[in-house]
């Protein structure tokens, strides 16, 4: 009888462990609500869903981006990323694209071209893999503005939240193989081409930690689709027209 109510016992508490890992697995992070997640989670909250967005989004961004109400993020080959707080709190990366001037201070056509291609190959990119949020260049087209769906923090910061996990550079590796499979199975017309580290950014995917290893639950994004090409397989979503921003700051 002892053993039989035992073996029961094991039954139940196996499937009820399955069934909490598989539902921490499916869960996704917009669906996780602000009551369960702790300060830590809300911080790293990285994926989220805008119904509507506002019309002047990308002229906002630019406007807390010329009062320097921003963080600097990081330098590419051909532009600056900052990290802005709107829509509600929510973060969101703009990146800062400015035509090189000639030794006589003026523009070349030829350049403003080939960079206003390039940007525009990105925004094509960005709204493939479901990064974009907004574009736009100011008035005579020598900076171009990308606001892009803020996916996650570095390496070094979630090390710092959770060192027990990141550590491990295994572990790292194993999540970084993962996004790439991820994006190569959702998103078969883009190819990305620049994974190194710099480009992955990390965020919490559940509340919560792991029954079977008491860990937290993270997954890794790949981000800086500037160099992505289009393989041919699928379609690539249409760009709308760029916003003409203004530059001119705001008095309060």
């Amino acid at each position: 009888m002892r053993r039989c109510f035992l073996t029961v016992f094991f039954l139940l508490y196996a499937a009820s462990a399955a069934l909490l890992q598989n539902t921490l697995n499916q869960t996704s992070l917009t669906e996780v609500t602000n009551a369960t997640l702790n300060a830590n989670e809300r911080k790293l909250r990285s994926t989220y869903l805008v119904k509507r967005l506002p019309p002047n989004l990308i002229q906002e961004a630019v406007d807390m981006y010329l009062e320097k109400h921003c963080k600097f993020v990081g330098r590419g080959a051909y532009g600056e990323v900052y990290l802005l707080r709107m829509l509600m709190e929510q973060p969101v990366i703009l990146k800062v694209i400015k035509i090189p001037q000639n030794p006589h201070g003026g523009y070349d056509e030829k350049i403003i071209d080939k960079r206003t291609t390039m940007v525009r190959k990105e925004v094509q990119h960005l709204r493939a893999v479901d990064q974009f949020l907004g574009w736009g260049h100011n008035h005579s087209g020598t900076t171009h503005y990308i606001l892009i769906r803020y996916m996650g923090d570095s390496l070094q910061t979630v090390m710092k939240i959770d060192p027990r996990h990141f550590t491990d550079d295994r572990v790292v590796w194993e999540m970084q193989d993962d996004a790439i499979l991820r994006y190569i199975r959702k998103y078969p017309g883009i190819l990305h081409r620049d994974s190194h580290p710099e480009n992955f950014v990390y965020h919490r995917v559940a509340a919560g930690k792991s029954p079977v290893d008491g860990r937290m639950h993270w997954q890794a994004e790949l981000i800086d689709w500037g160099l992505a090409i289009h393989t041919g397989e699928g379609t690539i979503p249409a760009v709308s027209q760029p916003q003409i921003i203004s530059e001119n700051i705001r008095v309060t």
